[in-house]
């Protein structure tokens, strides 16, 4: 999960210029994180008609919407950004070729996707 948080900060952090929070290494990232809340969503299936599970997190780069990670069935992360009510990037652009994103980027080249 790391390398979408991290992706998701320094794209934050780029595309603010906030240069406030400085993030020295990959793994420094988990402490400018803190976690608040753990929800099952049962009623939005996966298409292997699995439950997500959502993790949502304080995060010291991004205050207003924090950090939302999204795992389907509790072990494929999904999506990893700021909080948006959205469990999948296909399913927030409504487009199936984002279906393996998991960090949508406002700079592409912070853009992550999961593992083949």
């Amino acid at each position: 999960m790391t390398r979408h948080v991290e992706a998701y900060c320094r794209d934050f952090i780029e595309w603010t210029g906030d240069g406030t929070v400085d993030i020295p290494t990959a793994d420094a990232i988990w402490t400018q994180v803190h976690p608040k809340g753990l929800f099952i969503d049962d009623e939005s299936l996966s298409p292997a008609n699995e439950a997500y599970v959502i993790v949502e997190a304080d995060c010291d780069w991004e205050p207003e919407h924090g950090l939302m990670l999204c795992f389907e069935g509790g072990r494929t992360l999904t999506k990893c950004g700021g909080y948006d009510g959205h469990l999948t990037n296909s399913n927030a652009f409504d487009d199936e070729r984002m279906a393996n994103v998991v960090y949508s980027a406002l700079d592409p080249k912070f853009t992550t996707r999961r593992d083949p």
